[in-house]
């Protein structure tokens, strides 16, 4: 669950929705663009996860526990600085709609905020296969909420307002989510 309203909230600040938003904007077949943000999110979610595993094993309960404190900062902090924008899909491809959202996950997810949250979960939970499963959840809601809604939908939200905040509810739950496992509060 925790992975899941986790990545909801970082995937809506992030350049997912604009970047399903422009997939929408391009190819007609939805489910396609859906699909291969799907897939790419698991494949991104699952080998975050799959490091957080490696990692959990060398690491004390407070350790675990910082770490996801770290993530959570560092995720709200991405949040409140500003959003640069995906760059412009090319003009053609030859990948259809599913192969070209499918690459635009995968390059999306690369250093994404979303996979580093989704180790330290994974790192932190005694169910760790939980933690990518939440994240796609969480990632698919706001990707079929941009491809159905567009661009003119996002362009008409106050992106600024909820990306404050949202990184401030991170930094905050970090905060004292670390503070706890420094055992200071």
């Amino acid at each position: 669950m925790a992975a899941l309203v986790a990545a909801l909230f970082i995937h809506a600040t992030d350049k997912t929705p604009w970047r399903a938003a422009m997939l929408g904007a391009r190819f007609a077949d939805k489910a396609e663009i859906a699909a291969g943000m799907l897939l790419g999110m698991a494949i991104g979610n699952g080998v975050s996860a799959a490091g957080g595993m490696l990692i959990a094993p060398q690491l004390t309960p407070e350790a675990r526990k910082l770490f996801v404190a770290v993530a959570l900062v560092s995720a709200g902090l991405g949040a409140v600085l500003p959003l640069k924008m995906p760059r412009a899909l090319p003009a053609t491809t030859r990948l259809g709609a599913f192969g070209t959202s499918l690459v635009a996950t995968l390059v999306l997810a690369l250093g994404d905020r979303t996979q580093f949250v989704t180790a330290a979960l994974a790192a932190s939970s005694p169910i760790p296969w939980l933690a990518p499963v939440g994240a796609v959840l969480g990632g698919m809601v706001v990707v079929i909420g941009a491809v159905a809604g567009g661009e003119k939908l996002l362009a008409a939200l106050p992106v600024t307002v909820i990306r404050a905040v949202i990184g401030c509810g991170l930094i905050g739950f970090g905060a004292a989510l670390g503070l706890a496992a420094l055992r200071l509060i």
